[in-house]
């Protein structure tokens, strides 16, 4: 269980499905959020987009449905936080997700809660290695191949970067 406390964070998690290589079918974004302040209840929302679109069109309108829906779950109390996990991102497409989907949720903002309203945004964007390949020295510790049979880390990343 996660208590945020009197912070009242609404942390949200998005992505796009996209149908195989040399498929027309549309692509589909999916916005999942939390509804309240031990993080327990979500509320999920998905739309079609054009095909190979990685850029969640709609995420303006989702954003706002999405606090406006946390709004209503919390008695009239808006989120103060908005942390957002934005998962299969390229990094030639950061500054795309910058120019739209970072403002979009900051406009979604003050169509819900008016100029004014201005909770704090962190927005990460979750990235996957494919060909990150890690070998252990430790005898014990490695399988037939070299490869560690386990491995936890919290240094694995690439670097932050500042959007917007």
């Amino acid at each position: 269980m996660c208590d945020l406390g009197a912070i009242w964070a609404q942390v949200f998690g998005a992505d796009v499905y996209h149908a195989p290589p040399g498929s027309s079918r549309p692509s589909f974004a999916a916005v999942v959020s939390s509804m309240d302040r031990l993080l327990a209840c979500y509320h999920t929302s998905v739309c079609a987009q054009p095909a190979r679109l990685e850029i969640i069109e709609q995420m303006e309108a989702l954003a706002a449905k999405h606090i406006r829906r946390f709004y209503q779950a919390n008695g009239g109390l808006a989120p103060r936080r908005i942390i957002v996990y934005r998962d299969g991102v390229g990094i030639s497409q950061f500054p795309a997700i910058a120019a739209t989907e970072l403002r979009a949720i900051r406009r979604a903002c003050r169509t819900v809660g008016g100029e004014a309203y201005r909770p704090t945004l962190t927005f990460i964007i979750v990235q996957k290695r494919n060909h990150c390949r890690l070998f252990s020295h430790t005898p014990g510790l490695t399988d037939r191949r070299g490869a560690p049979k386990e491995y936890t880390s919290t240094t694995l990343t690439r670097r932050a970067s500042r959007l917007g």
